[in-house]
């Protein structure tokens, strides 16, 4: 699967960004629509109420590793029974390849820096 911009994955409806150069605000406008599900489903679905930089690094992760995986994630589980410092660490489970584990880290701890 190829990707443009901010990691948006081209779909079959759009071959026309298969060798498209974007401008900063069409990149913008990918990404903002690209994060609007994650937004939505933390603000609708996730009973526990999020911080900025708990929300910032949930909205990492669920961009990162799509919206079905990270509904039906054990972070999501964890944070709905209020379980926050197991919804931490449980965001290092979404460590494969292996050069993500260092960017689940940072997510994780930025997750947990103002509990």
């Amino acid at each position: 699967n190829m990707t443009i911009g901010v990691g948006h994955l081209i779909k079959d409806s759009e071959p026309h960004l298969y060798y498209a150069t974007l401008k900063i605000h069409e990149i913008q406008h990918l990404l903002k629509r690209d994060l609007k599900p994650c937004e939505t489903f933390l603000k609708t679905k996730v009973g526990t109420p999020l911080n900025q930089p708990q929300f910032d690094a949930l909205m990492s992760v669920c961009f990162n590793i799509g919206l079905d995986n990270f509904r039906d994630s054990e972070i999501v589980r964890h944070l709905n029974k209020g379980r926050i410092q197991k919804a931490g660490d449980a965001i290092l489970n979404w460590n494969k390849p292996s050069i993500l584990e260092v960017r689940r880290q940072q997510e994780r701890k930025l997750f947990l820096s103002k509990i």
